[in-house]
């Protein structure tokens, strides 16, 4: 007897067929060209309303600006329990002085339309320091107002250091 052979065919595969793939590139518009939609997409049209989100940081650096533009008005050096953490030379460092040339610091908080701004400042003496408070705060309101459009609702004016101007006398031996 002998044993059954087992026969091995081989199937045939089908021809691999030709798969139709729709070209797709990607077009950069022209400058001044209609920007290119997918099709079906419409229009943006005058509906399509936007919003300009200001950050907190902007409105900082503009009252900033606004109350450095009064007159003895400059920076004011970090305190710790009252006391400026300054000492000879950190200035060059980055740190920051009691320094009328130099802009305060501002902590300005957005909510809406409304804005809440916190000036520390240091002032020039003598000077008369409600009245310098009160410029600063009519100058923070009339810029914030005049260039972003939002309503001012409070501004705090913070003194923490009075600066006595000295005039550097040279010195001839």
């Amino acid at each position: 007897m002998s044993a059954p052979t087992e026969v091995v065919t081989r199937r045939a595969l089908p021809e691999p067929q030709r798969i139709q793939v729709e070209r797709i590139t990607n077009r950069v518009p022209r400058p001044g060209s209609l920007p290119v939609r997918p099709a079906g997409e419409p229009d943006p049209g005058p509906s399509v309303a936007g919003q300009i989100v200001l950050a907190d940081r902007v409105v900082s650096r503009i009252a900033s600006r606004a109350a450095s533009e009064i007159d003895g008005v400059g920076s004011a050096a970090p305190r710790l329990l009252g006391l400026p953490l300054t000492a000879p030379g950190l200035d060059r460092l980055g740190r920051r002085t009691d320094d009328l040339t130099a802009l305060p610091t501002v902590v300005a908080q957005v909510d809406g339309q409304r804005v809440f701004v916190t000036v520390t400042v240091s002032v020039a003496y003598p000077s008369p320091l409600q009245d310098t408070a009160a410029q600063i705060r009519q100058r923070v309101s009339e810029r914030l107002t005049a260039l972003t459009g939002l309503q001012v609702a409070q501004v705090d004016v913070h003194i923490s250091a009075l600066v006595v101007q000295t005039e550097s006398s040279v010195r001839v031996r």
